[in-house]
């Protein structure tokens, strides 16, 4: 695959990340990337919540994620 033809050794976080991300499939990242792109609204003050909740939400349906 492209971790071994880049040469990246194994424990590095890049070929961690490429692993997880053939975990989670191409749905889920998107998906996963919409969860980001909301939080960061969130923490913007496009609603009123505070910090460490946006930041627990944002964790919870993150983990949600990759447990499917």
């Amino acid at each position: 695959g492209a971790v071994a033809a880049w040469g990246i050794k194994p424990g590095c976080p890049a070929r961690k990340a490429m692993e997880q991300a053939r975990r989670l499939g191409g749905t889920s990242i998107r998906r996963a990337i919409d969860l980001l792109a909301a939080a960061d609204l969130d923490l913007r003050g496009r609603r009123d919540l505070d910090s460490t909740l946006v930041i627990e939400i944002l964790v919870a349906r993150l983990s949600r994620l990759a447990r499917t």
